[in-house]
């Protein structure tokens, strides 16, 4: 049985399989992502994914560049967020329900796929508040 390498590659790439992306030279309308077949592109009017064989290469000799989609979550999926009640920084999650609140985080720069991510923001945070209130650099 042969083994499929693409989550390898999409890892080389800076990515996941099946994470959304456009790339730098072609229109910012058209999506791509990489799947287990290869680097596809969404053709919105049929509402289909297309296999690119060749834009594989493309990506891979630096003929054209990712430029990566913020991640949003699937309703139901879990997400974190921030949290600078105390000095440490730490972070909560919750299920994206797709409602004004997770909206608005998402919107803000507050929803994570990891707690790592979101504790590095909280970090960021009470840096930047630490400045603004004490003018500590």
């Amino acid at each position: 049985m042969n083994k499929n390498y693409m989550d390898k590659v999409a890892k080389l790439l800076g990515l996941e399989l099946g994470d959304e992306f456009t790339l730098e030279k072609t229109p910012e309308h058209s999506v791509y992502r990489i799947s287990a077949d290869g680097i596809e592109v969404y053709h919105k009017e049929e509402c289909y994914w297309e296999v690119l064989p060749q834009m594989l290469a493309h990506l891979l000799t630096g003929k054209e560049r990712i430029i990566k989609m913020p991640w949003k979550p699937a309703k139901g999926e879990r997400y974190y967020e921030p949290i600078i009640n105390d000095f440490l920084g730490r972070a909560c999650f919750t299920c994206w329900s797709d409602s004004e609140y997770d909206n608005y985080r998402y919107d803000n720069g507050l929803v994570f796929r990891t707690a790592e991510e979101a504790i590095e923001m909280a970090k960021t945070m009470q840096t930047v508040a630490k400045k603004k209130v004490f003018g500590i650099s």
